[in-house]
């Protein structure tokens, strides 16, 4: 549009930070030329355009001609936009790219009000239907966390998702919730039906793995009197009871090859038999379904349905991992401190120390949102302190982390060993307790305060890797 090579939109955080709300061109986490954006985001200056003041990453990134303009709505300074050109020849900003620049900004700072506007007005908008929901969907992307439900988050992946489901919940298609044990599926489909036109129905839970293979088919479409030895009675099965509402199947690769066809008969027909039935029976219920398994891959080695798979996926939605949504974990682990204090006989809430945030930062958490609350309630039980240190965690570390042996420390120094030996001797030693107590190198790197590559090359030298990794 501006024939920009670079730019970014940004705003100043409350500690006089630049925070990038969009960049594109740009390479690392700062701007060559970041003084032109300050001076517009401090109101120093409306609008700059022409060179840049000269510095070395100035020149380094060959930027000869800046534009930089407000992004406000009335006296509301919202951020700033900021473009830039590179190399030697080429031509200044002129009128018609400023004009257009403004054009830009005027729209920006729009969409970025109704942003600043959605969280006092979400009751509102949500009883406006899908027009309000189009509004709040154009904010998205200049917003910092993303919501739905009793669900926040702070991570690009799992906004995504949240986005997705926010979209599912508005039609009564099928959806299959794919993810690891413990990221929350049973929770957020709950929601989606919460969000849906049918959260004045029963929201109705199977989990497979908890019911006996024999009796799944009599669990999910009842039966009548009669049916087999133990059928004393006509008995309504998960369909029935939810009807008008939503029937969520967990685990569903546990359902065998009969009970899958008639679940399929169920979706596309909406019609079913009780076991040892004759009436054929309509209904009226939304299927959701999840597994923890790569369904797709289940489906092409004759273990599910095709046809059943292909149905349930009509609107696929993959949960990240706990470790993927890192952004995350501050929050969750604060909200899991409060229920689980509230929960104890503590008589004082207790909180997390920075240096024990950063071990849970740190941590991959393989058990995800489930392992991270209940290791939680772990260290407020086993805990009296206020505060919960990095002390208390080495003391009960994480479930995939196998404690320290409780061993004679090794000597910093023994006779004959060079200094150059000794320092060496206790750099592995740090190493392999970093190591040991985040699980991950990446999280050692954070602990130590070291940069990820540093850490790696470290770790290579040593021929230091975390527990059950095998050397390459």
């Amino acid at each position: 549009m501006t024939d920009s090579s670079a730019g970014a939109v940004a705003r100043l955080t409350g500690s006089d930070e630049i925070a990038f709300l969009a960049r594109w061109g740009l390479d690392g986490s700062e701007l060559p030329s970041e003084t032109a954006l300050r001076e517009v985001l401090s109101r120093r200056r409306d609008i700059i355009a022409g060179a840049p003041p000269s510095s070395s990453s100035v020149e380094s990134a060959r930027i000869s001609h800046v534009l930089c303009l407000p992004v406000a709505c009335g006296d509301q300074l919202l951020g700033a936009v900021y473009l830039d050109r590179r190399g030697w020849a080429a031509e200044a900003y002129d009128d018609s790219s400023r004009i257009l620049a403004e054009a830009f900004c005027s729209a920006l700072a729009l969409s970025l009000h109704l942003s600043a506007e959605l969280d006092s007005t979400r009751e509102l908008l949500e009883e406006t239907g899908s027009a309000a929901i189009e509004v709040r969907e154009l904010a998205l992307a200049s917003r910092d966390y993303w919501r739905l439900g009793d669900i926040r988050t702070h991570s690009p992946v799992f906004a995504d998702c949240l986005a997705r489901a926010e979209r599912a919940a508005r039609s009564s298609f099928e959806v299959l919730l794919l993810g690891e044990t413990g990221v929350g599926k049973n929770h957020l489909a709950h929601v989606i039906h919460s969000a849906s036109e049918r959260r004045g129905g029963p929201f109705v839970l199977l989990q497979c793995s908890a019911v006996p293979e024999s009796l799944l088919e009599s669990e999910l479409f009842g039966h009548e009197k009669g049916a087999f030895t133990d059928a004393v009675g006509r008995r309504k099965g998960k369909i029935e009871l939810a009807a008008g509402g939503t029937l969520f199947i967990d685990e569903i690769d546990e359902l065998g090859a009969a009970v899958q066809v008639k679940l399929l008969e169920l979706a596309e027909k909406r019609a079913f038999y009780r076991v040892g039935g004759e009436e054929l029976l309509s209904s009226d219920v939304r299927i959701m379904a999840a597994t923890n398994r790569h369904l797709k891959s289940e489906a092409r080695a004759g273990r599910f349905r095709k046809d059943l798979y292909y149905r349930l996926n009509t609107i696929p939605l993959a949960v990240p991992p706990l470790r993927a949504r890192r952004e995350d974990i501050p929050a969750l682990a604060a909200s899991f401190l409060r229920e689980a204090c509230a929960l104890s006989s503590r008589r004082e809430p207790a909180e997390l120390e920075p240096e024990a945030m950063r071990l849970f930062e740190g941590y991959h958490w393989p058990g995800n949102v489930r392992e991270l609350r209940n290791y939680v309630r772990r260290l407020v039980a086993l805990t009296s302190t206020p505060a919960i240190t990095a002390r208390d965690i080495l003391l009960h570390p994480f479930d995939d982390v196998e404690p320290a042996p409780r061993t004679p420390s090794t000597p910093l120094w023994l006779p004959g060993a060079s200094l150059a030996e000794a320092l060496e001797s206790f750099e592995r030693q740090v190493l392999e307790a970093a190591i040991g107590h985040a699980g991950t190198i990446a999280g050692a790197a954070r602990l130590l305060g070291l940069p990820r590559r540093t850490m790696t090359d470290k770790c290579q030298r040593f021929g230091v890797r975390p527990r059950g990794k095998k050397p390459s």
